[in-house]
């Protein structure tokens, strides 16, 4: 009914309100009807030129999502010879519209959205499928077949498919498109050849075979040395390696360069025409690469060079080392550890009985239970080699979770670092039996154990390398072994936790230790130079704590190094049973003066050259006289150093050494204090510039005296405690204690006093 003629209908008793509802009622028909309303895609498919026509394509409309209380309806259509479709009569709804053809790939076009009494206009471009190439590749001389040659498709320029030949020589090149494409062979040592070919879609051609035609062979040469000085390596595997990741060939480095027309080389390779990487690959080295290489026919690639690292390198010459692994799994012997048929290494065994306290048990291949025979972790060894020795063969690490134990027998210990990183050795403890661990640095410790410890210095002397000497260390570095001084049967427990390798001088190490293991010295370093050898590390002082006799402080003189012809420099203490070779002579700071005895012995004669070094105090307070009895010399040290003189070989001279310290420096009395105490005691702190006998006087603020004290020992030079009991009737208060000191070395005479306070705690 039209509109006017329904409004009309209603007369004069129709409502506003129902003429409304009357009204959205039409409209909402109209739009159902709209809606269903059905709709078309239109379009072409297309070859990939974009413009030739597909004909006979099949192209469906699959429904994605319909519109609500649209049914989803699937319709398919073929193209004209044009490559023209139209699908009628379509729901409105999204639809993926695919095209396939025979000989093409199928193309699908996904959430076309199709409106009500609506076309949509949608092209599409179908690729053709692609083919496949098979072939053969040969070489040309005797028909054999080449394996691993590069076989590639290119279309238009572009690398499409790409395949390498089996071992047969066989090849199939894969998704290639259809129509005409350039095959391209190459192979190392061989020249590339390369033909079209017209590529049916979807099919394969067959029989696309090659001839390679073998080009001269080249080469590869270089230099491996190491990266520690530049010295050539022996022993190194080169390889060679091809594109595929394999190996084509390797040589082994020569231990000497050759050298032809001033070019220096110690391995070369001859290998085909072609690009490689070119690396090192023997265990234990670092793994370095070079990569694309070129190698041209006829020529050899010349300057590819390594500098490489061993785990450790031991240079010609004397080590005093350790490995920080386990074998004993593996049943290495150290010669097989180093891969060599011999091997001149020795480890010392700790005896008292024995005239030096121990002796040197040497490597025998056929003594397995020597402890020289195999490498264990905690024992130091000398090695001596007159070659470069690498170590390349890591074995079990020592597990760093726990501080390591080290037995140690009364006399010298030669230990070794037993982890793959420094420690601090002023961390360690040591634990005597039946009795708690006690740090290495605790006055406690001193009756076990010296705190010092020495390892070899291998080289001195900067520009001119001479032979190396024993030196105090507070360090254990890898690789490294060390002389430890017991004097009790202890475990030595080693600190596991890593510090930065030391970069301080000998000097350095040996003030960091000395003041650990004797507080208030005053210290003086002897070194002597002979020849090509030299002998430092000896000390000479001071301290409060010292006696003049042999006792804690001082440190003997470790045992001679294995294999090496040298001098030594000793300071000699006189003992009941002869002399005592120390490396560290500490005397007792009670006497102004001291006289110590040096003694310098070695193998060849030469001329000897004798310094001396203040370490911790300035040349004014110190004074000092060298006397050489057989030559009749004295001289002052400081003022006409160094001292040279002659010995002859084996012969054994005698020098004194005469100290006079606080020579400047008059008696008096310093820093006088009261310190708090308990128990009815009166404790003073002071200190002396020159040793003296004391005695005590208690005042009252008036003057009047209370009571006097003159202890019988004598005080020494430094810081001293006083320490006296006061009467139980001492009232509380503020009272007055006067010191007076008389020096036992001069005639002086010196007091000082000091305000102290009287509580009920301090009696």
């Amino acid at each position: 009914m039209h509109p006017k003629r329904l409004f009309a209908s209603f007369g004069d008793g129709v409502t506003g309100a129902a003429l409304c509802i009357a009204f959205l009622a039409i409209n909402l028909s109209i739009a159902q009807q709209a809606q269903q309303t059905p709709g078309s895609i239109v379009g072409r498919v297309y070859q990939s030129d974009g413009r030739t026509g597909v004909p006979n394509a099949t192209v469906t409309a699959i429904p994605v999502a319909p519109y609500p209380g649209e049914q989803p309806v699937t319709k398919s259509t073929t193209t004209d010879a044009t490559g023209a479709y139209r699908i009628s009569d379509l729901p409105p709804g999204l639809y993926n519209l695919t095209a396939s053809a025979t000989g093409y790939q199928p193309v699908t076009k996904p959430n076309v959205r199709v409106d009500p009494a609506a076309t949509v206009t949608v092209d599409i471009i179908l690729m053709p499928q692609p083919g496949i190439i098979e072939g053969v590749v040969v070489r040309d001389a005797d028909s054999l077949p080449i394996d691993n040659a590069l076989v590639e498709a290119l279309y238009a320029g572009v690398v499409v498919s790409s395949a390498r030949t089996a071992s047969s020589g066989v090849y199939t090149l894969t998704n290639v498109p259809a129509g005409e494409v350039e095959v391209r062979v190459s192979a190392a040592g061989y020249a590339s050849q390369s033909r079209v070919v017209t590529v049916p879609a979807g099919g394969i051609i067959t029989g696309v075979n090659f001839r390679l035609i073998a080009l001269p062979l080249g080469s590869i040469s270089g230099l491996v040395t190491r990266l520690i000085d530049g010295s050539v390596v022996g022993g190194v595997r080169i390889e060679v390696v091809d594109s595929a990741g394999r190996v084509v060939a390797f040589a082994i480095t020569a231990p000497e360069y050759e050298e032809e027309n001033g070019y220096r080389f110690n391995y070369r390779i001859t290998v085909a025409a072609g690009i490689y990487n070119v690396r090192v690959a023997t265990t234990g080295y670092s793994s370095v690469e070079k990569r694309n290489v070129s190698v041209i026919s006829g020529r050899e690639t010349k300057g590819i060079n390594f500098a490489v690292s061993a785990f450790k390198s031991f240079k010609p010459g004397l080590h005093m080392m350790s490995l920080p692994y386990d074998y004993t799994k593996d049943g290495l012997s150290a010669a097989q550890v180093f891969e060599l048929s011999k091997l001149k290494l020795a480890t010392w065994i700790t005896d008292p009985k024995k005239p030096l306290g121990g002796e040197y048990a040497y490597f025998d291949p056929t003594n397995v239970a020597s402890p020289a025979y195999a490498f264990q972790i905690g024992r130091g060894y000398f090695l001596l080699t007159n070659t470069y020795l690498d170590f390349t063969r890591e074995g079990s690490p020592t597990p760093s979770v726990y501080r390591f134990p080290i037995k140690l027998e009364v006399g010298w210990n030669l230990i070794g670092a037993p982890f793959t990183f420094a420690v601090d050795w002023l961390r360690s403890y040591i634990k005597p039996a039946g009795l708690e661990a006690i740090p290495i640095t605790d006055l406690k410790a001193r009756a076990f154990i010296s705190t010092a410890i020495f390892t070899l210095r291998e080289e001195w002397g900067g520009a001119e390398t001479v032979a190396g000497y024993y030196q105090i260390a507070t360090t254990l570095e890898p690789y490294k072994a060390y002389w430890v001084y017991a004097l009790q049967p202890v475990e030595l427990l080693v600190d596991n936790q890593p510090v930065r390798m030391s970069r301080h001088t000998s000097q350095d190490e040996a003030l960091k230790l000395l003041k650990v293991h004797a507080v208030d010295s005053f210290l003086l370093r002897l070194r002597a130079m002979c020849g090509a050898s030299v002998d430092s590390d000896n000390f000479v002082g001071v301290a409060n704590n010292a006696s003049d006799g042999f006792d804690v402080l001082d440190i003997p003189e470790p045992p001679k190094p294995f294999g090496l012809r040298c001098f030594n420099l000793s300071l000699i203490q006189r003992t009941e049973n002869g002399e005592m070779k120390c490396a560290v002579d500490l005397r007792s700071n009670s006497s102004r003066a001291q006289n110590f005895l040096i003694l310098i012995e070695g193998n060849e004669g030469g001329v000897v050259t004798l310094s001396l070094e203040p370490l911790n105090k300035p040349l004014k307070d110190v004074r000092a006289t060298l006397i050489d009895n057989e030559r009749g010399v004295t001289i002052d040290p400081f003022t006409q150093r160094p001292y040279s003189f002659s010995i002859g070989a084996g012969e054994r001279r005698y020098l004194n050494l005469k100290l006079l310290h606080g020579a400047h420096s008059p008696l008096r009395i310093l820093n006088l204090r009261q310190l708090p105490s308990r128990g009815g005691a009166l404790v003073l702190s002071f200190t002396l510039t020159q040793p003296a006998k004391l005695r005590l006087s208690l005042l009252t603020l008036t003057g009047r005296l209370i009571m006097r004290i003159e202890p019988s020992k004598v005080y020494g030079r430094g810081g001293n405690i006083l320490s006296v009991r006061l009467p139980d009737n001492l009232p509380d208060g503020f009272y007055v204690a006067n010191v007076e000191a008389s020096g036992v070395e001069s005639r002086a005479s010196v007091n000082a006093a000091v305000r102290i306070n009287v509580a009920g705690g301090a009696r």
